[in-house]
This record gives structure tokens, sequence and C-alpha cells, in this order.
């Protein structure tokens, strides 16, 4: 654990601060570089001088002992950021050093004085800028006045014959062009700095703003910079991303990135589209496509990696390619025949399509132009109309199978994209056997209505022979039944009955008396008046035609008449007893034209009415006996009739 916090230590010293501020990081950098460069030549000289000559004063290990503690102390300053002030001291700490030098040895005439100022003025202008230079400059020549004043009076010793005066002024010449070179170089490289900020404030806003994924690796895969875009898609804070690898921020493994450093070296240190797969912290994978190469980033060699997560593409791809096998399958397994065209050329078809036109497999149509080879020339005409005239609309064409047999099929089309352009998708029915069967079933559905026909024909003949049967027997009633089934058809039709209604009130009209089969001679062949008990036995006919007719199917929507005619508009009928609109309408007719028939007509127990005395009995009775509605319809019909 010592060892290893000293290993970090010595690499923390060694190792330039970096900050924000690209001025600073530069000015850093120099006086880095020199503080580290003293520290080493004073800790040489001290174990120098202590080990191997003995003779070395002790004046002069302390000035090595104070050297090397104020040079750390300035490197713990400038490590935590105090850079100009680290600056200002290390040269004035230089400045004292030759004064000091000058006034104890040899004044004007010492080298100390001469070059050590020259390179204090040096060495300020490139830590401090062309001010400090000039600052420099000014108390280097005051520093030369009182150095000339004490050689003067003879306070410092004079090993040289030249007059004080030349050395004097050669350095008020010298220091003066040493800090204008140097303001001026540091006026040049203040603007090179300034370019190179504001090149690198340009890079860092589209580093930063970038929408895609972007990081900056050493050559050893540590990570030194990373965009906001690069740690979203990873799902890590970038502070956490800094000085780690992929490898070592799990998120990918270490065969994979052995994989990726072999491929990045044999394709020339560069990477282009590679496909790698990230396992992010919260478990799930992230596919991305990645680009990489080397650049050069603070002097050294990088290696930046842009990023594009193509994770949701390669589903969407995925999943599109499980439609098309779905499609696929679903289309395969269809009952009829599926393709799709553009401009008339077979893009695809599934196996049905290619079965119905009698090739082996789809593979033989397409490419090619199906309406010159599956259609013949007037159904390829009618289908190109189609397709832009009545696009989805189903319609019958001529097929051509691959033996040269013609096919009756029905086909539809709809307009579509496929793959990102325009086509129909076509659907085909091979219809020769429905189109038989459908002739057949004609044929059949003809022979049944012939047989319908002829049946409801002897049913209406069986109809009429039991109505006939009846005036037989009551013979003072004949031609009574025709004659009431003729207007009531007419009273039927002109108050708006359907004709399937008059087919069932007509065979009512005919079978109204039907029940009058159970009533016997004596009481229905009776020449006079009828008794109560004999009226009584009448009234039940209704019933007994009802019992007759309700088990003959066929018969049972004409059960209106026979069942309710003797009822009344105002309830007073039998045999139920009901009123008004419950009474069904052909009854209500019917009773109207029964009453009319039987008044006009002979009878064994009177004489007939005439017209007009069974007209204005009818009228009487309207709203009694009769449907008002249906009396005004009787009205219209016989008035015309009559003549009036």
């Amino acid at each position: 654990m010592a060892s290893s916090n000293f290993a970090k230590t010595a690499h923390d010293l060694l190792n330039p601060p970096t900050f924000a501020d690209e001025k600073k990081n530069q000015q850093a950098f120099i006086l880095h570089i020199l503080l580290i460069s003293l520290l080493t030549l004073e800790i040489i000289y001290l174990g120098f001088s202590l080990l191997l000559s003995p003779q070395t004063s002790v004046q002069d290990i302390e000035i090595s002992v104070v050297g090397i503690v104020v040079n750390a102390f300035l490197l713990v300053l400038l490590r935590r950021g105090y850079v100009r002030p680290a600056s200002i001291i290390q040269v004035a700490t230089f400045w004292l050093l030759f004064t000091l030098i000058a006034l104890t040895e040899d004044g004007i005439y010492s080298p100390a004085y001469m070059m050590g100022y020259i390179l204090v003025i040096l060495i300020a202008g490139i830590l401090l800028g062309g001010a400090g230079a000039l600052v420099m400059t000014g108390l280097s020549l005051a520093a030369g006045v009182v150095i000339y004043h004490f050689q003067l009076i003879a306070a410092l010793p004079a090993k040289f014959n030249a007059p004080l005066i030349d050395y004097w002024v050669i350095s008020a010449f010298m220091f003066p062009l040493c800090a204008v070179l140097q303001y001026l170089a540091s006026h040049r490289m203040q603007q090179t700095l300034a370019r190179a900020v504001e090149s690198e404030a340009a890079y860092r806003i589209l580093f930063d703003e970038s929408p895609f994924p972007i990081a900056v690796t050493r050559m050893d895969g540590r990570c030194v910079d990373a965009n906001q875009s690069f740690c979203q898609m990873v799902g890590i804070p970038c502070a956490e991303i800094i000085g780690k690898n992929a490898v070592e921020l799990g998120l990918i493994e270490k065969a994979q990135n052995e994989q990726i450093e072999l491929a990045f070296e044999q394709l020339g240190r560069k990477l282009d589209q590679f496909d790698v797969m990230f396992q992010l912290p919260d478990g799930k994978a992230l596919r991305a496509m990645v680009s990489s190469k080397v650049v050069i980033f603070h002097g050294e060699n990088h290696v930046i990696t842009i990023c594009n997560d193509i994770t949701k593409r390669v589903q969407a791809e995925l999943e599109l390619k499980e439609s098309e096998e779905r499609y696929r399958n679903i289309a395969d397994a269809a009952f009829e025949g599926i393709m799709i065209n553009r401009n008339g050329i077979i893009l695809d078809a599934n196996q049905k399509f290619a079965e119905i036109f009698g090739y082996r497999d789809p593979s033989e149509i397409i490419g090619k132009n199906g309406l010159d080879f599956l259609l013949t020339p007037e159904s390829s005409a009618k289908v190109q109309a189609r397709l832009m005239d009545k696009p989805g609309m189903v319609y019958d064409v001529s097929g051509m199978k691959k033996d040269g047999t013609r096919f009756q099929g029905e086909t539809q089309s709809r307009e579509m994209i496929y793959r990102g352009e325009k086509a129909f998708v076509v659907t085909m029915r091979d219809i020769t056997d429905r189109i038989a069967a459908a002739a057949e079933l004609r044929r059949v559905n003809q022979a049944l209505q012939a047989t319908n026909q002829e049946l409801e024909r002897s049913y209406d003949a069986a109809l009429e022979g039991w109505s006939d049967a009846l005036e037989l027997r009551e013979r003072d009633t004949a031609g009574h039944s025709q004659r009431v089934v003729d207007l009531t058809l007419a009273i039927a039709r002109s108050m708006g009955l359907q004709e399937s209604q008059l087919i069932h009130i007509r065979r009512g009209a005919l079978l109204h008396d039907i029940g009058k089969m159970g009533i016997p001679d004596s009481i229905l062949l009776k020449p006079g008046p009828l008794t109560e008990d004999e009226r009584a036995t009448m009234r039940h006919h209704p019933i007994f035609a009802y019992k007759l007719l309700k088990r003959i199917e066929y018969l049972q929507p004409a059960l209106d008449i026979p069942y309710y005619h003797h009822e009344r508009w105002d309830g007073l009928g039998y045999p139920n007893r009901i009123a008004g609109d419950r009474i069904p309408i052909a009854a209500r007719i019917f009773t109207v034209v029964d009453v009319w028939d039987a008044l006009t007509s002979d009878r064994p127990y009177r004489p007939a009415w005439t017209k007009e005395e069974a007209f204005q009995y009818i009228q009487n009775q309207s709203g009694k006996q009769f449907d008002p509605q249906v009396v005004q319809e009787f009205t219209r019909i016989i008035e015309a009739s009559l003549g009036r």
C-alpha cells in the first residue's frame, strides 16, 4: 500500500497539472518543467557535495537546501492551482539570487549581473508575459545602478580594468533589448495561444455538442475525454469514465477487447464501422458501429473513437426480417395466389400463384412481365385499365396456364409500398370449378322453381277443389268463394299490401268457410231461421277451420281470414271478441266483402238485397262492424263499378 501511494505521488509530481484555461495550462507546463529541472539539479548537486566532495563549503550546502525547499514549495503551489503566484515567486527568487551573487563577487563585472539578469528577463517573459519582462528589466537596471554605486566607492573588489560605465551602458542596452524581444515573442506567442484557445473552444463545442458518442483514449486504452453523448450511451457518468479502459468499466469483455485491438493494428491503426457489443451497467446490451483512428492530442498519440448506436436499427431490421418471414409463411399457406408487381413486372409471388398458372415454382415467373404471358390479350388490357381506374375492385379474367390451356380466374389488386417504392399486390383465384358449380346450381334452382310452381298450382287447385266441394254441399252459395276472392284481392292491392301477402289472402279467402265442414247439414242447410243453439253451433266453424288448417304448414299464413273473418271492429264478433287493429288486416278486408256478397245473394231463408241496400248497410256499419278505412276503400271500388 505504501509503495503504491509513493508511486502515485511520484507520478502526480512528474506530470504537469492540467486546468480548463489553456493559457494557464501552458504557463503551468513551462513552470513545472523549470521546477522539476531545478529540483533535479539541486538534489544531484547536494548528493555529489555530501558524498564525493567533502571540501564543499557549508554555505554552498545551505544554499542548495534552501533552493530545494523553495522549489518544492513552488511545486506544491503549482499543483494547487496557484500558477501565477508561483511564477512571480520563481522569477523574484532568480532575480534575488543573481543580485546577491553580483554584490558578493564582481559586481557589474560578474557574469551573474549580465547573463543572470538576461536569464531572469527571459524567464519572466515566458512565465509572466511581456509586462513581466519589462518589470524585471527595470529592476535589473535599478540593481545595476546600486551595484555601480558600490563599486565607485570601492565597496566591491575591482578585478577588471575596463571602465564600469561601459559595462553598465552595455547592460542598459542589452536588458531593454531582451525585454523588447521577449515582449514581441510573448505577444506573438499570446496570439498563437489565443488562436489555439479559439480552436480548442471550437473543438470543445463540437465535441461536447455532437450527437454522436465520442471518446478519446490513450494508446493503452484509458479514456482521457468523453462527450456527454458517449456517457449517456453507456450509462456511466463522465467522471467515472476518465482514466479507465472499456474492460475496467465492464463495457466489453477482455476477449472482445483483444479482438478489437488486433483488428485496429491489422487495419493500420484505424477502424471503420467496426461492430461492437457493449454491456451496459443496467444489464442491457447495446450494439454500436465504431470508427477509430490515431490523432495527436496535447502533443501525444491518442485514439479518437466515434460510436453510432445501432441497437434500434438492428432490432428494426430483425423485426422486419421476422415480418417478412411471417408474410412469406402466410403467403405460402394462403389458399389463393398472391403476387406483387410493379409496372407489370412480377417482383414476388407465393407458391399458390405459381400453381394456379401451372408453374412448379414462383422463380419461373418472378422478374417477368406477367401481363405478357399469364393472361389472354383481352384480359391483359382489362387488367391494365382497372389498375388505373378502379383499384381494389374484384373482376373476372381469362388466365393462361404454362401448357397453354385457359381458365377462368377472379383477381383483385391494391396499391402498396414494397421496398420503398409503389407497387401492386394482386390476388388470383381459379374459379373454373366455381363457375361450373354455379351453372349447375342455376340449373337445379330453375328445376326446383319449376317444381315449386307446379306444386303451388297443385295446392291452389286442391284449395279450389275444397272450396267447390263446400259450395256443392251448400248449394245456395255457388260462386260465392270466387267472387269474394276477387273483390278481397282488389281492395288489398288498393290498400298497398305486398304481392307476397296477396297469395295468402287468396288462399284464406278460398278457405274462409272450410270450418263449416264440421257443421251438421241440418243446421247448415236449414231453410228457415236458426235457433239460438243452432247459431251457437254455427259460430264454432272459425274454430273448426283453425284446428283443421294449423297443422298444414304452408296454409298457416292463410289462417287470418278463416279464423278471424267473423270478428267485429267494435269487439262484438266471434270467436275471440277482439276489436280494432288487433284483428288482422286480411280478415278486416274480407269481412266487408263477405257481408256484401252474402247480402246481395239469395239465401234459403231470405231473398237477395239490392246493391243500393247492401251498400247503405255497409256504410252504416262503418266503425261498428267494419274497419272505417276498409269501408272507405270498398266504397271507392264499388262506386267505380256502379258508375257513380
